[in-house]
């Protein structure tokens, strides 16, 4: 038994095995997509801040510690 694209419900038939088809393929995708992980540990420390306002040869730098940062922190000293 073929399906014949020539009548309605053929038509419909087809149709509707077309769009299950893409939302499958979408569905996978997603699904594919909210279930992936992944592991990371970097490492972060102090840098130092050198502000050159003085005469040319001499070091001015700023050295303020500053524990428990978080990304996204800010602060003021």
């Amino acid at each position: 038994m073929a399906i014949s694209l020539k009548t309605t419900s053929g038509k419909i038939l087809a149709s509707v095995a077309l769009v299950g088809t893409a939302a499958a393929v979408a569905g996978m995708g997603t699904y594919g997509a909210f279930t992936s992980s992944t592991t990371a540990s970097q490492a972060v420390t102090a840098g130092t801040i050198t502000i050159a306002l003085g005469a040319p040869g001499v070091n001015n730098t700023l050295n303020v510690p500053v524990a428990g940062l978080l990304p996204g922190d800010k602060v003021e000293k």
